[in-house]
């Protein structure tokens, strides 16, 4: 039997403008929601550069959880600020 799977797709989330604590309430939503093997595709604008690390590592802490991946594509403004190997 194929197990099905669920796919979260979001896109242009600009979290840097987001209340601080509201990110992480997002990405728990996305998990309490998720089974594991689901996984996560964030496309585009997810923050500006100087603080796409952080949210990109603190949204695959909560995914891991409940195992699941994050993958994402970075879009013009998560390289805003800062050089765009850094953001890579």
């Amino acid at each position: 039997m194929i197990k099905p799977i669920k796919i979260f797709w979001i896109t242009d989330p600009h979290l840097n403008f987001l209340k601080p604590g509201e990110s992480t309430l997002y990405a728990n939503s996305i998990a309490q929601n998720a089974l594991p093997g689901d996984f996560v595709i964030i496309t585009g604008d997810i923050a500006e550069g100087p603080s796409i690390t952080g949210f990109m590592r603190h949204w695959k802490s909560i995914l891991n959880q409940r195992s699941v991946k994050l993958y994402f594509v970075l879009g013009n403004h998560d390289i805003y600020f800062k050089h765009n190997n850094e953001v890579h």
